[in-house]
Order: C-alpha cells, then sequence, then structure tokens
C-alpha cells in the first residue's frame, strides 16, 4: 500500500467511524443517564432511608439523592438539547420529567409531561400513559380534580399497556386510588 492510499484509508475510516460515533452520542448520553439512575435504584440504603424515622439521616440521603439525580439529568438535558430528533429524546424527556417531579418542581415536570403528550414522533406508549398517570397527581395535588379527572380518563382509555403483572397491579389499584381522591375532592367542592 502505498502512502496515499493509506492516507485515504485513514481518512475515510475516520469519517465513517466519526459518524458512526457521532451517530451514536444520542445513545450513549440516554444510557448513562439510565446507569446512573439504576445504581440508585438498586441501592435498598435510599429506599430505606428516605423514609426512616431519623430526620438527619432522611436529610442527608435526600441530598445525596438529588445530587446523584443531578447527575442523570446532565446526560437527559444534554441529549434533549443537542438531539431533539433522536429516538432517545422522548425518553430522556420523560426521565426528567419524572425526577423533576420527584424534586418537587412540579411546574416544569407538568411542562414536560404536557409535550410528552404532544410530541408527534413519541412511539413510546408507555410514556404517554405514564405522563396521564402523572399529571393526574399532580391535578390532584392542586386540587384540580376535574382536570385529573380528564387526564385519568384519557389513561384508561388508551388501553393497558404493561410490562408485566405487576405493573398492571400496581397500576390499577394506583388508578383505582386516585379515582377516589378525585371523588372526594369534587364532592368537598
Amino acid at each position: 500500500m502505498n502512502k496515499l492510499s493509506v492516507i485515504l484509508f485513514l481518512l475515510i475510516t475516520n469519517f465513517i467511524f466519526g459518524q458512526e460515533s457521532k451517530s451514536m452520542e444520542d445513545k450513549v448520553l440516554y444510557e448513562k443517564g439510565q446507569a446512573i439512575i439504576a445504581l440508585l435504584h438498586e441501592d435498598y440504603y435510599f429506599f430505606e432511608n428516605l423514609n426512616s424515622t431519623n430526620l438527619e439521616r432522611k436529610k442527608v440521603t435526600q441530598e445525596t439523592y438529588n445530587f446523584i439525580v443531578s447527575q442523570a439529568l446532565v446526560y437527559f438535558n444534554d441529549l434533549i438539547t443537542n438531539y431533539p430528533y433522536s429516538d432517545y429524546y422522548v425518553l430522556a424527556l420523560y426521565e426528567k420529567a419524572h425526577f423533576e417531579y420527584q424534586l418537587d418542581n412540579k411546574k416544569a415536570a407538568k411542562e414536560m409531561f404536557l409535550s410528552i403528550l404532544n410530541l408527534e414522533n413519541n412511539k413510546w406508549k408507555f410514556t404517554i400513559n405514564d405522563s396521564l398517570m402523572s399529571l393526574a397527581a399532580i391535578a390532584i395535588e392542586e386540587h384540580e380534580f376535574e382536570q385529573a379527572l380528564q387526564y385519568l380518563d384519557r389513561r384508561k382509555s388508551n388501553g393497558l399497556f404493561y410490562f408485566c403483572g405487576n405493573e398492571r397491579e400496581t397500576t390499577e389499584i394506583r388508578m383505582k386510588n386516585m379515582y377516589n381522591e378525585i371523588q372526594e375532592g369534587l364532592k368537598k367542592k
């Protein structure tokens, strides 16, 4: 192989692999965020101490939890900002909305959940259903019971899509409880 062939080979290889790595960057960002979340959820320490009666332990655990979530959000924010046409965009937006809600930033979470419902390229049915459930929960917390009822009815009409039987049972119980809260709230008005 002569020098020109080697240079052309290197240029073509760098171009091809450079394009592939750039096109995979959205996936890598999503997977990095998910890896942080997976570690967080697998650690029993957080669940146990977030519900602790020891207020100091609970406070420190909550601060640690928030810090770890903020690290995952860095990756999701990067994906949302730089890859709006990615297949992972909706998933990153959903994760961000979910954690904003957990971090008690309901206004931002609500905006993101609503935007998920309005995305034309949303092929992830669970993000739509879970967003409707979250919007209903926020509406209940804000005593907007009519709005909560609309979200919950829309979720119910979307059909029952579950990954497993436990999820089905948990969701059905949660929906039943939410309907009860809505009915109680409407009676008090």
